[in-house]
């Protein structure tokens, strides 16, 4: 990879000539390396942030990392690189700060060694120290040879539990969570109250901290502050829960916080642009008798309540009911601040099981709903909901059918609302039916599902394929490397690739071997 690099890396004892007439620090910063992009045939870049202007930083890459002794080089450093010894056969990169730049690229050219878990590892560090050669040294990242647009990854490491139905967030630092979820069938499955981090610099999955109960088809989202919300759900006696709890990655801890006022699953939740989390609907009972009670129960249980929490006071208010009962809504946050909730499923005519196709918009300054006109389209429950780049909110696929003769199947219809002349168009059909794909709205405007079921929502085929919508038509990019319907989705730091977690497979289960892996569109 030497012949690739923009700059070759010297000899440690050659830079401290390098360094001999940079002024010495008088306080050692934290320094922090960074690396993005690297799909094939396209750079990699590192970034070497926290060292003072003018500081002198070097980038070392290896096969594996270390502890290397920096006694090898300096006697009188007792700490140690993270790299092997290989870092030295390895070209690398130097400069000062602010300039010559404070990031530097590596090209991505290695089609021959896509899919052979090819990689390196790096690590940052600045000299001269104040007592030492060495000063500060950087947290590693590994650089993963991965494959040109359209082509997943899967990452180094796997996840610990199979797990689908289940929630997760992005914290603060790009890493990424999940919480719960069901490990097993949908219909028996076991329920769990583990959660899983993944850190996106090395690739590592690792166990976080248990909430205080187990928690399927529950939601979550990432606070203003940092903390992550994650509030109702299922436990493992079928007991639908009120419960909320408040993960803080600042100490990898979960506490709990104010339950809600109502008990749900299968709920949608938001969060305002006042930072408090809204969360709308949802089903109330739960019957795993058979799979067709487990249905109309899901369905004849909706509730129209609403509420909302305060990240500030840790408690929930109820706010105006919404104009009807739905579970498995499709909810947006408008660039006004509104909140647009759609379709779902619930109570209809005679109180029997139904699918719909109306819409309502809710106003937090007045705490009041409007209606707009109905979604054109089939009526449908589950609908995945992303933004175009214009601002047009997407509703793709879900599952329509009846509850009383046990069809709900997933369709390909997408319905689209312009929030600037509050109207509903039809648009594009996807081109494959899906129910349980994600959404993911990248920087770039590009507007990406992946997976989903096929079929029968309750033994679904799941799909591999991942298709773009540019508001007008469908692309299909290519293909995830694993099957995955009602999983966990969300861009990586840089926008550049979406990460994918757990799911289910075909059949309704979750998967046979926990994967997760990164797409690139």
């Amino acid at each position: 990879m030497t012949k690739h690099l923009t700059r070759s890396i010297a000899l440690l004892a050659g830079a401290a000539l390098l360094t001999a007439g940079f002024s010495r620090p008088a306080v050692a910063q934290d320094l922090v390396l960074d690396v993005s992009g690297g799909i094939l045939f396209e750079p990699w870049n590192f970034t070497v942030t926290g060292t003072p202007p003018g500081q002198f930083w070097v980038v070392a890459l290896a096969d594996t990392t270390g502890p290397l002794p920096i006694a090898f080089i300096d006697p009188t450093d007792t700490r140690a690189f993270s790299l092997d010894i290989s870092m030295f056969s390895y070209g690398g990169a130097y400069g000062t700060t602010p300039e010559p730049f404070p990031a530097l690229q590596i090209l991505n050219n290695f089609p021959t060694l896509v899919g052979l878990s090819a990689k390196l590892y790096g690590q940052a560090f600045t000299l001269p120290g104040p007592t030492t050669l060495i000063d500060k040294l950087s947290n590693n990242v590994v650089i993963v040879v991965a494959g040109p647009h359209g082509t997943s990854t899967d990452c180094l490491d796997v996840p610990i539990k199979t797990r689908g139905f289940m929630p997760g967030a992005v914290m603060p630092n790009g890493d990424h969570i999940v919480f719960g979820g069901n490990d097993g069938a949908l219909q028996g499955g076991t329920y769990l109250k583990t959660t899983e981090r993944y850190d996106r610099k090395m690739q590592d999955v690792t166990s976080g901290p248990d909430m205080m109960i187990e928690r399927a088809f529950a939601s979550a989202a990432a606070l203003n502050n940092g903390k992550i919300l994650v509030c109702g759900g299922n436990d493992d006696l079928n007991n639908t829960l009120t419960s909320a709890e408040l993960y803080d990655p600042a100490t990898n801890t979960v506490v709990p916080t104010g339950p809600m006022t109502q008990k749900r699953y299968f709920h949608s939740i938001v969060k305002l642009q006042d930072g408090r989390v809204m969360v709308l609907g949802g089903s109330t009972q739960v019957d795993n008798t058979t799979p067709l009670n487990a249905a109309l129960a899901i369905v004849s249980s909706a509730t129209d309540s609403v509420e909302i929490y305060n990240p500030a006071t840790g408690t929930w208010s109820n706010a105006a009911p919404m104009p009807w009962k739905r579970t498995g809504l499709a909810v947006s946050l408008l660039p006004n601040g509104r909140v647009l909730a759609a379709t779902g499923a619930g109570p209809g005519l005679f109180s029997l099981p139904s699918f719909f196709n109306t819409a309502a918009i809710y106003n937090p300054a007045t705490n009041t709903w409007s209606s707009t006109g109905s979604v054109p389209g089939t009526s449908r429950a589950l609908a995945s909901v992303g933004t175009l780049v214009d601002g047009r909110i997407v509703l793709s696929g879900g599952a329509t059918g009846s509850i009383t003769s046990f069809s709900f199947n997933a369709i390909a219809d997408v319905s689209m609302f312009n929030p600037a002349t509050n109207t509903w168009a039809a648009g594009a059909p996807m081109n494959s039916p899906r129910c349980g794909h994600s959404v993911t709205s990248l920087p770039t405007g590009t507007f990406v599902v992946c997976g989903g079921g096929v079929g029968s929502v309750l033994a679904p085929t799941v799909l591999t394929s991942v298709e773009n919508f540019d508001g007008t038509s469908w692309t299909v990019l290519g293909n995830m490397n694993h099957e995955r319907a009602f999983h966990y989705a969300a861009p990586t730091h840089d926008g550049q690739r979406i990460f994918l977690f757990g799911g289910i497979e075909t059949g309704g289960v979750a998967a046979l071997q926990p994967t997760c892996e990164l797409f690139a569109p």
